[in-house]
């Protein structure tokens, strides 16, 4: 039952009352403050201020998570192939080896795996989303934070997920996405929910801004197939490298989306297909 739980909680989310604040578009950066480590902010903002040079700054308050810290050590299964850690007994399907974190943060939603050895537990907060935008796993505050999907994503399913990382001089985050705008062919990057291992193809790299008519963020989730198409058609024009021509309506698409300067408020976002 738990392995619904992204969709579900995405379902959720898109029907709450309107009084609820909305963060699910990109706002424009105020570039209010310069900061040596963090080179741009992670390709989503609040509706309300934030800074793109500052690794996305003032994002609203709240405290995320379960509020459990540690386990000391994973003690085996039970017979209902659930994991238990400790005394507790975590989602029957879990992928062990992300049970220890997930215990440790539940605010864990999957690892991505990234050229050069750059790895990183993904997050998903959907009441507060951009909150790993500058908090990292400990919930501590971190220039660089962590990569995190939109609120709306429906990781691991049929749909179009969207993923934010920051653009950072050391290299790290998802700096290294701009090398797809120069290759794509044969590339694969490994993306795994909490209970499945996948690959994902790389079928397209696209320059945009936040300025252009054509906003790419606001097709997040389980699209009807008319919305589909539009956005299959409003994207391609951005596409540096690659086509979305050949994606279908029943691919688990997911977008990395991380900022860019080749114009003001630029985003570099890279399109992924599930490996069948």
């Amino acid at each position: 039952m738990f392995k619904f739980v992204v969709p579900i909680v995405a379902m959720l989310v898109a029907n709450m009352p309107a009084s609820i604040p909305d963060v699910l578009y990109d706002a424009k950066l105020s570039e209010a403050e310069t900061v040596e480590e963090a080179s741009c902010g992670s390709g989503v903002e609040t509706v309300e201020e934030t800074s793109c040079d500052s690794g996305v700054e003032t994002v609203e308050e709240a405290s995320c998570g379960s509020g459990v810290e540690t386990a000391e050590e994973v003690s085996g299964s039970s017979g209902d192939n659930s994991v238990r850690i400790g005394q507790i007994y975590l989602p029957n399907g879990m992928l062990e080896k992300y049970a220890m974190q997930y215990w440790e943060n539940s605010d864990m939603a999957g690892y991505i795996y990234l050229p050069n050895g750059i790895e990183y537990p993904v997050m998903f907060t959907p009441y507060n989303q951009n909150y790993y935008a500058d908090h990292n796993f400990e919930k501590a505050e971190s220039r660089e934070g962590l990569p995190f999907l939109n609120r709306y994503s429906v990781f691991g399913e049929r749909g179009i997920s969207l993923m934010y990382g920051h653009h950072l001089k050391s290299g790290r985050g998802f700096t290294v996405l701009k090398d797809y705008l120069e290759d794509i062919e044969d590339k694969v990057i490994r993306v795994d929910t909490l209970y499945s291992e996948q690959e994902y193809e790389v079928v397209a790299a696209a320059l945009t801004s936040l300025d252009e008519p054509f906003n790419y963020y606001e097709y997040v989730g389980s699209l009807n197939r008319r919305d589909f198409e539009a956005w299959k058609e409003g994207f391609e024009p951005y596409c540096i490298r690659g086509t979305l021509s050949a994606l279908e309506y029943d691919d688990v698409i997911l977008e990395l989306s991380t900022c860019y300067y080749q114009k003001e408020n630029g985003r570099l976002v890279v399109i992924l297909k599930a490996c069948k």
